[in-house]
């Protein structure tokens, strides 16, 4: 099994949160409800199928998540769940990781400070600079 970078982390992180944050079909409870989900439960794998569970309901019918940012949030999670179900430690380190990057990511892209979706922490870094 090979490890996930940081830097991995963080550009995952970066491309959900842009992509929260341009789609503009996120409230900033629903990325706090998603942080609270995963660290209710004590299993890390429960906690990933749990949190993946209630953004699945959360962007069918009800709409409260965009479809998009649903798919890269499912996607993320799915990886780090099939790399490391077998090691619940380190799983619970990486996806919280994730999830409070993904969350400072959609703050700071929030609010027309970054106008496009990124997919690195440089590319993120070049788009916070240049915004107005």
């Amino acid at each position: 099994m090979s490890d996930v970078s940081f830097d991995e982390i963080v550009d995952k992180a970066v491309s959900a949160g842009t992509t929260a944050a341009v789609g503009r079909k996120i409230e900033k409870t629903q990325v706090n409800k998603i942080i609270s989900i995963f660290d209710s439960v004590s299993d890390a794998v429960k906690g990933v199928v749990l949190t993946m569970s209630f953004i699945m309901r959360q962007s069918s019918d009800r709409e409260l998540i965009d479809r998009e940012t649903a798919r890269v949030l499912i996607g993320h999670l799915s990886d780090f769940l099939d790399k490391y179900r077998e090691d619940k430690t380190e799983l619970r380190r990486v996806v919280r990781e994730y999830l409070g990057l993904f969350k400072w990511f959609y703050e700071a892209a929030s609010g027309k400070r970054v106008s496009r979706r990124c997919n690195s922490f440089k590319e993120f870094v070049e788009a916070f600079l240049s915004s107005r």
